[in-house]
């Protein structure tokens, strides 16, 4: 049988409360992950019997996993912020997104794609950025601490170099990856 090791990673699992969503954040729970289970669902019914992401929840803590429920529309970007907001409050960052809602459309893809920074290994990691401008990242190699910088130097590079080679319309990602202060002291 296949395994994964997802210990102490962060998943984010939506249209989880139910079917093949429910056994995702089940197998990520049960492969070490923290999972932020979301299924929309009626402010009126939260904490109740017919909440099922606090039922999923229930089923991952009880066969000692780490979950919490969320029930975000993420058929709006409100929806999608919340979502990944709580990921990031609770356990500070997210490794993992299975867009599993039952919703076609949305704001989930564009979260996604606005937040992925690459490791140097080419892993992609999710993150809600705070800025909506352009900027770059710092990006600790060894935990994924990330600190978002502008950086007007590159910015002149990039258009310089451009420019040079007969390039327009020229867009870049730049980040860099070091040791954050709290990695070097270990």
């Amino acid at each position: 049988m296949l395994t994964f090791d997802f210990t102490g990673q962060v998943a984010l699992i939506t249209g989880a409360g139910r079917g093949i969503g429910r056994e995702y954040a089940r197998l990520f729970a049960a492969e070490g992950a923290h999972v932020v289970v979301d299924n929309r669902c009626a402010p009126e019914l939260a904490g109740g019997p017919e909440d099922t992401a606090a039922a999923v929840v229930d089923e991952i803590r009880a066969a000692g996993g780490s979950a919490v429920a969320s029930h975000a529309d993420v058929t709006s970007m409100a929806g999608a912020e919340a979502l990944f907001g709580l990921a990031l409050d609770t356990w500070g960052e997210v490794h993992a997104v299975v867009n599993n809602a039952g919703a076609y459309g949305g704001a989930m893809a564009d979260v996604v794609v606005s937040a992925t920074v690459r490791t140097p290994e080419g892993e992609a990691r999710y993150r809600l950025c705070s800025t909506d401008g352009h900027h770059h990242h710092l990006v600790c190699r060894q935990c994924g601490h990330t600190v978002e910088v502008e950086g007007p130097a590159v910015e002149r590079w990039a258009t310089q170099t451009a420019e040079k080679h007969g390039f327009t319309g020229v867009s870049h990602t730049v980040e860099v990856f070091g040791t954050c202060q709290d990695c070097a002291q270990r």
